[in-house]
């Protein structure tokens, strides 16, 4: 069992994956920034472009497109005031 979580983290933690998810962040937070554009959305764009590649690095930037996304999502509520997905909308 050991040598098999051994070996996730090896596939995970190889060059491949790791510049699918520098890739999926900066694709991510691109797209959250931008208002009216969701993490989900982002997948929906980039999603295409993950059958061309080997299913882990696809996947683990997938991953990293939806978390910069939504982290992306608050830059725009900061800096314009704009409702995104972490703040509600201003009553009053």
């Amino acid at each position: 069992m050991f040598d098999n979580i051994l070996s996730g983290f090896g596939a995970i933690l190889s060059v491949g994956p790791i510049l699918g998810i520098i890739a999926g962040v900066i694709i991510g937070i691109i797209f959250g920034a931008i208002p009216g554009i969701s993490g989900i959305m982002a997948i929906a764009i980039i999603l295409p472009l993950t059958f061309y590649v080997d299913p882990i690095i696809g996947i683990t930037m997938l991953l990293a497109v939806y978390k910069a996304g939504i982290y992306g999502g608050s830059i725009s509520a900061i800096l314009i005031n704009t409702p995104g997905l972490l703040r509600p909308f201003n009553r009053g």
